[in-house]
């Protein structure tokens, strides 16, 4: 019994570790959004102090672990219209499945079952100042003794860009896509070709480039390590 108990302490010993050599590099962090790295800097502090069950509950929504179900709501718009926008979301759900590959389950659902709604209106968004607008929250609470966790998110996307004309297909999708990526904990890059760059409508992207790809799975790498490092001490520590 003793040695086993000193196998499983010295395991205990080895996570943490393990959790305080990690983090995003630093050629990373400039792709991603602060908030997002701050949830996952405070996941590590956590686990470090033996709040594992908080831990992993704000890892998982650094992962957004489970489905993520995407609703389209299209006021005003004619059938056409609507067709276009929804076969410019599917574009981009398309690109997130392709870049994550099975890491991320994103499906299109009806509304009320939707926890990232996107609104797609004929005209323009912010004043005509940009093609698309994202909002999304985390939240992590305490509840009759379990850790529970909430993500849930708003993308404004428009037709028209800011000279008042209609977008290209292309780039409707990556007006999509580069909101999502927000949704997703990316930040603006800045950088023309960069999927979180200007949206361009001579020159539409349709994937991440490599810096960005590196990004985001050196983030859900990190969120993913630490989730699996909070279920083997959670199953030492209950031995």
């Amino acid at each position: 019994m003793e040695n086993r108990l000193g196998r499983w302490g010295a395991v205990i010993v080895c996570l943490c570790a393990a959790v305080s050599a990690m983090g995003v590099r630093s050629e990373s962090r400039r792709y991603l959004q602060p908030k997002l790295l701050a949830e996952l800097d405070r996941a590590a502090n956590l686990f470090d102090a033996g709040l594992v069950d908080e831990a992993e509950a704000r890892a998982g929504l650094v992962l957004m672990r489970g489905p993520v179900n995407v609703s389209l709501d299209t006021p005003g718009m004619t059938i056409a219209e609507r067709l276009t926008a929804r076969q410019a979301l599917d574009r981009a759900v398309q690109m997130w499945r392709d870049e994550l590959g099975g890491d991320l389950q994103i499906a299109v659902v009806p509304k009320p079952f939707a926890n990232v709604r996107v609104t797609w209106s004929a005209g323009q968004v912010a004043g005509g100042r940009c093609a698309g607008h994202a909002v999304w929250s985390r939240q992590v609470w305490s509840s009759g003794g379990r850790w529970r966790s909430e993500f849930s998110a708003d993308i404004d996307l428009a037709l028209l860009g800011s000279d008042g004309v209609r977008l290209p297909d292309a780039t409707l999708a990556q007006a999509a896509a580069h909101e999502f990526g927000h949704v997703m904990g990316m930040d603006d890059s800045g950088r023309k070709g960069d999927l979180m760059g200007p949206v361009r409508t001579n020159r539409p992207v349709d994937r991440l480039s490599p810096r960005e790809h590196d990004a985001i799975v050196d983030l859900r790498a990190e969120a993913d390590t630490l989730a699996d490092l909070c279920a083997l001490r959670r199953d030492a520590l209950a031995w």
